[in-house]
């Protein structure tokens, strides 16, 4: 599971993994994350950068763990930029056209999607996407980011079927 979130100074992403319990609930674990510092003057151009890096990093992460990987699933709390990297048909600007084509090459690449699929971004409400934490001001603790914390284990929705998922 990939999640991703920017603000207005920052973007970051954090992957974690997952396998089916027998009760067919899904553990959830943080693997990495990662975070970078943005400049551009619209949060919808942040989040793309920041879904780019998180497409990155999922496909580093794949590389890493070959076939124990079986499905990356990736989310983001943002319409705009999850729609331009679903759009295969409207013309987009520049910049915003080579950052999409990053993205979905970088998805494509770690997934077992062939060129023009769907791709598997969804949205995911900003208030449960645990990726918040690494772009917006919390008040937090380093005892908050122990093995037991949200930041860690994700949050309850990160254990269900991607069908019971509240996502769209």
């Amino acid at each position: 599971l990939c999640v991703s979130d920017a603000a207005e100074t920052a973007g970051g992403c954090a992957i974690y993994a997952s396998y089916e319990r027998t009760n067919g609930m899904f553990s959830c674990q943080l693997l990495t994350s990662r975070s970078k510092l943005l400049n551009q003057t619209k949060i919808p151009r942040n989040e793309l950068e920041a879904i780019r890096l998180m497409a990155e990093t999922a496909s580093t992460v794949k590389n890493a763990l070959g076939d124990l990987v079986s499905d990356i699933l990736y989310f983001t709390d943002s319409t705009i930029a999850m729609c331009w990297c679903h759009n295969i048909t409207k013309k987009l600007r520049i910049y915003t056209l080579y950052r999409v084509a990053d993205i979905r090459r970088f998805i494509v690449a770690s997934t077992k999607l062939m060129e023009g699929d769907p791709l598997p971004l969804y949205h995911i409400d900003g208030k449960i996407n645990t990726a918040d934490l690494l772009t917006k001001t919390h008040d937090i603790e380093p005892k908050d980011l122990n093995g037991n914390s949200k930041w860690q284990s994700g949050l309850p929705w990160m254990t269900l079927p991607l069908t019971d998922m509240p996502i769209t």
